[in-house]
């Protein structure tokens, strides 16, 4: 799984340099629809029915959101290619982070 998801990541890294971009955000609807997804996927399994008590389980809400329902080279195989319409590109992130954008840095030096 953990190779997976280094060639997921750079792909992304690869994806914003063909951009010229220095951020990209998962896009709202598409994190949302994923969760569902999995939510769905996870409904029934013996991860979240019957009582498991197991350290995966938030206990507020009594879902495992760090288990892929799947194999895993059904995750490799979801993982494959960035699709960029799931991501937003910008300068600036748009749940409030901080500018990423040369003039705003904090690594900045002024020139005088």
């Amino acid at each position: 799984m953990i190779e997976a998801q280094v060639r997921y990541v750079m792909s992304c890294l690869r994806l914003m340099r063909r951009r010229r971009e220095t951020v990209m955000e998962v896009r709202e609807s598409s994190q949302q629809g994923f969760a569902a997804e999995i939510r769905n996927r996870l409904r029934g399994t013996v991860w979240e029915s019957g009582g498991c008590r197991s350290w995966y389980l938030d206990p507020r809400t009594g879902e495992s959101p760090a288990l892929w329902p799947g194999s895993v080279v059904a995750y490799q195989w979801r993982t494959r290619a960035v699709s960029s319409k799931d991501y937003e590109f910008g300068e600036t992130l748009n749940s409030g982070g901080v500018s990423t954008s040369p003039e705003t840095s904090p690594n900045r030096t002024k020139s005088r």
